[in-house]
């Protein structure tokens, strides 16, 4: 597996399962803080406590239900605290 095939992190407590933009997930026995810093350099985004996004993914942002979107039309929701921080980054792209 390559960092840049991972589409999303999600938390489930002790334990981060990832999937994959072919569409397979990885549950790892580790919390999603553990990976928050290491993945950070590779374009990923903590969008909310239980979420880390590939940046490189993002295709829209849902102002109405504060959801990012990915690739595959995965809808992610984004804490109000790290709304306007993934807002700035977005509009840096466009």
């Amino acid at each position: 597996m390559d960092i840049k095939d991972i589409l999303y992190a999600k938390s489930d407590n002790n334990y981060t399962s990832f999937l994959l933009v072919d569409g397979k997930s990885i549950l790892v026995s580790k919390p999603l803080k553990s990976f928050d810093e290491k993945l950070k350099e590779h374009r990923f985004f903590r969008v909310h406590q239980s979420f880390l996004i590939n940046l490189n993914y993002i295709t829209s942002f849902n102002k109405r239900s504060d959801e990012v979107v990915l690739n595959g039309n995965h809808a992610i929701p984004v804490a109000q605290s790290r709304k306007k921080n993934l807002l700035n980054y977005i509009d840096e792209l466009f």
